[in-house]
């Protein structure tokens, strides 16, 4: 009997934090400290359940990019199976971006997560057993 596993469908990204060392100064470039990681609601559902002994899969679209290198091994590195991950080649894996002010309060956020729309309906159908025989299924809008 296969292990029941839990299938994540919906977005993995790269998150970008900025946070200023000073009071911001708007229209201007202000010294600051730059972290990144991986996120992405789904992925991080994933990664959470993956790290409390669950099987976890994920399907999700990732470009070509250094990116989409990252998504995966960190994916991998936290016990997520990533065999169902749709590669769009020569598309821009999705990315989270905030601004923090000096004291850690966010003042804006861009994502960039058109990917998604390159993952095609045929591949999700491809998928349909998959998906059929997951214990739970947890999609992000």
């Amino acid at each position: 009997m296969q292990k029941k596993y839990v299938l994540g469908i919906g977005a993995a990204n790269v998150d970008i934090h900025g946070k200023s060392r000073a009071k911001l100064n708007m229209r201007d470039s202000n010294p600051g400290f730059m972290t990144s990681s991986t996120g992405g609601v789904t992925r991080n559902v994933c990664e959470n359940l993956a790290r409390l002994g669950n099987d976890a899969k994920l399907i999700t679209a990732v470009g070509d990019d250094v990116y989409a290198q990252k998504i995966k091994q960190d994916s991998v590195a936290a016990g997520i199976d990533i065999s169902n991950i749709y590669v769009a080649e020569g598309c821009a894996s999705s990315t989270y971006m905030t601004i923090l002010d000096e004291n850690g309060d966010m003042l804006c956020a861009l994502s960039d997560m058109r990917i998604l729309e390159k993952l095609p309906l045929s591949y999700l159908r491809s998928k349909i057993d998959l998906i059929k025989e997951a214990a739970v299924v947890t999609i992000d809008p």
